[in-house]
């Protein structure tokens, strides 16, 4: 078995320099790095057009440099999206894809594979308004649509939940429902008083988030949304001839990180789902300086599928805990990266790929998505099967393409062809726009390309 060092980052915040740096001052060996969420994938003025921020807290942040190529992230880097995103860019990968050179969304939900393990995530909050409704949004947005995009669906969770093979990992970019019960709930509420009577009144979290984290069982739940470093561990019910996983935290006293952001500390902040328009603005500097390393030891890795194709839809292979772990934002004094070493298979391959299963889910749900009724997960079963082999069939190489390609021009290039003033182009939202990588994934699937 080897080891693959993983750090873990909260949300982002378009901070993409400092965290990078951060990570390089840190660590020695990163194999991977995940950001939870407020990804904030920012191309030109215009993207802040759709993105569900106040404009006097909007900023172009540093992810144009990754997307133009005048920087290059040192890492792959995976992330989700979160309630605070360039919503118009992210719609145009909804099945996943590279938003920049080594930088992957994984789609309004997605799993693939890295290193012989599976990393999987769902994109966005919750919202009991949205959640039964299907993607309805379209560029370009309103100021209802451009904070109902960013709420996850029925459809994705539903996707989520029929996957049947072990997964490691798990992203939610707001803290499955109930999470706090299972860590130090009483220091967290000492933390962030307010989130007390979020959690009483059963505003705070994810309920589809914690469903999945039930169903899946994955080895790591990992979350960002609430700005606080916050660990817990769920005991699932055991299950016959599953081996026993011991988690390994171990204490560990490291020189805390003092970014200088440059005195700026307005982010926005929390949003609980119950009240998109109320923005807090989080500046609080409580820090812990005790890093938390979560080692696994030696586990059992994922199956690409279940031995038994046949089993109820309900039932899940898994692993016997989940360690859950949340961290904060990039700013000083915060814990706001932390590295998890999972053990893999010496044959898993370094490169990013496609996962099997997931495919499938994909081949059998597609026609679903902008589906105002949705099928039940036993109802798909037999498609389900379908697709299965339909894949093995014709997928051979499931390594994805490195084929992102700078699309948008910059503004000064619009301005120069149009003779449309800058200060003009930056007031609108960009115009819709196929992206490549969307139409090649639909065409080797063979699906219809939605929406």
């Amino acid at each position: 078995m080897k080891t693959l060092n993983i750090v873990f980052q909260g949300c982002c915040h378009s901070q993409l320099n400092k965290i990078y740096e951060s990570i390089q001052e840190t660590y020695e060996h990163v194999d991977l790095v995940l950001i939870g969420g407020d990804f904030q994938a920012v191309r030109t003025p215009q993207d802040l057009n759709c993105m569900s921020v106040p404009p006097k807290y909007r900023r172009l942040g540093d992810f144009h440099e990754y997307y133009y190529g005048t920087r290059k992230a040192p890492y792959l880097t995976i992330f989700i999206g979160g309630n605070h995103e360039a919503s118009n860019y992210l719609q145009e990968l909804h099945y996943g894809g590279w938003v920049a050179p080594n930088i992957y969304y994984l789609g309004d939900a997605g799993v693939v594979n890295f290193g012989g393990i599976r990393i999987g995530g769902i994109s966005g909050i919750f919202n009991d308004h949205h959640y039964e409704q299907p993607h309805f949004e379209r560029i370009p947005l309103n100021r209802s649509s451009e904070r109902s995009i960013y709420h996850i669906r029925q459809f994705d969770v539903l996707k989520l939940g029929l996957l049947r093979g072990k997964i490691e990992i798990m992203m939610s970019h707001d803290w499955p429902q109930g999470i706090i019960h299972f860590g130090d709930k009483n220091w967290l509420y000492r933390i962030k008083k307010h989130l007390q009577s979020d959690a009483e009144s059963g505003r705070l979290g994810s309920p589809p988030a914690m469903e999945l984290l039930k169903q899946l069982r994955p080895m790591y739940w990992l979350s960002a949304h609430l700005h606080v470093r916050f660990q817990a561990l769920v005991e699932h019910e055991r299950t016959k001839n599953e081996d026993e996983i011991e988690l390994d935290i171990e204490k560990k006293n490291e020189d805390e990180i003092d970014l200088d952001l440059g005195g700026n500390e307005d982010e926005i902040g929390l949003d609980l789902g119950g009240n998109d328009d109320e923005i807090e603005l989080d500046i609080d500097e409580t820090t812990n300086d005790d890093e938390i390393e979560l080692d696994l030891g030696e586990t059992p890795m994922s199956e690409e599928y279940p031995k038994n194709e046949e089993s109820n839809a309900k039932e899940s292979t898994g692993y016997p805990q989940t360690a859950f772990l949340a961290l904060d934002k990039c700013l000083p004094r915060r814990e706001f990266i932390e590295m998890i070493r999972i053990p893999a298979p010496e044959s898993g391959s370094n490169e990013l790929c496609y996962d099997k299963e997931w495919l499938a889910v994909t081949r059998a749900t597609n026609k679903f998505y902008t589906a105002n009724k949705l099928p039940s997960s036993e109802d798909l079963e037999a498609q389900l099967r379908a697709e299965r082999q339909w894949i093995e069939a014709n997928i051979k190489d499931l390594k994805i393409p490195l084929n992102f390609e700078p699309l948008t021009p910059q503004l000064a290039q619009i301005s120069a062809e149009t003779g449309i003033d800058i200060r003009t182009l930056s007031q609108r939202q960009p115009p819709v726009q196929i992206n490549n990588q969307t139409q090649q994934f639909c065409d080797l699937l063979q699906i219809e390309r939605l929406p």
